[in-house]
């Protein structure tokens, strides 16, 4: 990931932050129907659904997810199937789309991730986990797309080459949205947490901890979420005090 990207990351997720809930909200007309990260075969563990601390939790899972998919998907666009001759095409393109199925996989738990949720007393979070699943469905589908565009490459390597430009940089620019759309759901985040008595210091302190760890893993678009947040707490705690 560039430091550009980063940045955007960055702005995405504190220059939205100043932002009212509503106007950040997704269009989600014909979105799929939020279903348990059960019934999509994620092992997570038991969420209390009224439990600020568990839902904290479980939004630090969110981004761990996140990171294990954007490393998936690195894996996969490194991965050429032709760098071995085209003997090994086969096993090269299977070890690609591995990864991309990994991916979607892990961004399919990451939207179920905030599911217990779904029934808050608090608008603002179940705002966040409708636009959770909406967000990382996104995601899915770009994944999807890209799947069935390597395919076809491969199938057919003479296709048009502008065309086939053409659709890389659409899906480059699809690509940089998502990333605005995983900075406005951690700004939904901040929202609910913004209130002082919303969380106790413990709670905010152990997050916060969470956070400082996936900030300090691999660069991608979790990693740099991961440390806006962190930032945000440590100076929004400062003034609870």
């Amino acid at each position: 990931m560039t430091t550009l990207k980063l940045r955007e990351v960055l702005a995405a997720a504190s220059i939205l932050l100043t932002f009212p809930p509503l106007c950040m909200s997704q269009d989600r007309r014909g979105q799929r129907p939020q279903v348990s990260p059960e019934q999509l075969g994620c092992i997570e563990p038991h969420r209390n659904p009224s439990s600020v601390e568990s839902l904290l939790e479980a939004y630090a899972d969110l981004l761990a997810r996140v990171a294990r998919a954007e490393s998936s998907t690195a894996l996969a666009l490194t991965t050429n199937p032709y760098d071995q001759g085209p003997t090994a095409v086969s096993a090269r393109l299977a070890t690609l789309l591995y990864h991309l199925d990994n991916a979607v996989q892990e961004y399919r738990c990451a939207g179920a991730m905030l599911y217990p949720f779904r029934a808050h007393a608090d608008t603002l979070v179940r705002e966040l986990v409708a636009d959770s699943w909406g967000a990382f469905n996104a995601y899915q589908d770009w994944h999807h797309e890209l799947r069935t565009d390597i395919v076809a490459r491969v199938r057919n390597p003479n296709r048009d080459v502008v065309v086939d430009a053409e659709r890389q940089a659409s899906r480059r620019t699809r690509r940089d949205q998502l990333t605005q759309l995983l900075g406005l759901n951690a700004a939904l985040l901040t929202y609910f947490l913004a209130p002082c008595a919303t969380a106790t210091a413990q709670q905010r302190s152990a997050f916060r901890g969470r956070l400082q760890s996936l900030a300090a893993g691999p660069a991608s678009d979790a990693s740099a979420l991961a440390r806006v947040l962190a930032s945000w707490l440590a100076e929004h705690d400062h003034t609870c005090r």
